[in-house]
């Protein structure tokens, strides 16, 4: 007798997210604090601006895994 389980589809683990361009500074920016992701903003240039701030209307909330994710290749980038 086997027991079938239903399939539920796996959340992704940090190191299987594929986001990039905007959405993945959108991301960054939005899981820094206000005051931290104003400094990052100041360095980009009105088009990348407009393009985050598009990506962040688009973000209904950034998942702890997501927030993980961006975090931990913001700090590998980093200190490589």
């Amino acid at each position: 007798c086997h027991i079938l389980l239903p399939q539920y589809p796996m959340e992704p683990t940090p190191s299987k997210l594929a986001v990039k361009g905007a959405r993945k500074a959108a991301l960054f920016l939005m899981s820094l604090g206000k005051e931290e992701a104003a400094k990052v903003m100041s360095h980009l240039d009105d088009k990348m601006i407009e393009e985050v701030i598009l990506e962040m209307s688009k973000i209904r909330s950034v998942s702890k895994i997501e927030k993980e994710a961006i975090l931990n290749e913001f700090k590998d980038t980093v200190f490589q």
